[in-house]
């Protein structure tokens, strides 16, 4: 399990025993948490205009990926190679979640904030995947 501590942490816990396993500081606001499909990944969106990418076991942040605007939401696609993310800037992007390069930036899509993001559950190309991130 995973929630914001305080707003500005992620805290990675042992839902069985409430145990705390890790505990992740942002610079604000933790607002999008989301487990990677295999479990050992957990990705973070964030008032502070960043998208983490969390090992689970570790706490180590392996990506960081700066953004026009806070993030709202993030979504892994269902066999876990990349990230889709929107925000506050009318925007969202797609992401590489071993590299953290952008593979798209959605933009010019809506005229108000973007709040949530979703996958097609089976694209079977890298271009399909890209393109099935729904914003």
């Amino acid at each position: 399990m995973s929630a914001g501590r305080g707003g500005s942490r992620l805290r990675i816990v042992d839902a069985s025993t409430g145990g705390v396993g890790q505990e992740v500081a942002h610079g604000n606001l933790v607002v999008a948490v989301a487990w990677s499909p295999d479990g050992s990944k957990v990705a973070t969106g964030s008032e502070d205009r960043r998208l983490r990418i969390v090992d689970a076991s570790t706490g180590h942040i392996d990506q960081e990926v700066a953004h026009c605007g806070s993030l709202y939401a993030v979504a892994w696609s269902p066999d876990g190679a990349q990230l889709a993310f929107c925000s506050t800037g009318y925007s969202g992007s797609v992401v590489d979640a071993a590299s953290g390069e952008r593979v798209q930036h959605l933009t010019g899509l809506h005229t108000d904030h973007v709040r949530c993001v979703a996958w097609e559950p089976n694209p079977s190309t890298p271009e399909e995947r890209a393109a099935a991130a729904r914003t």
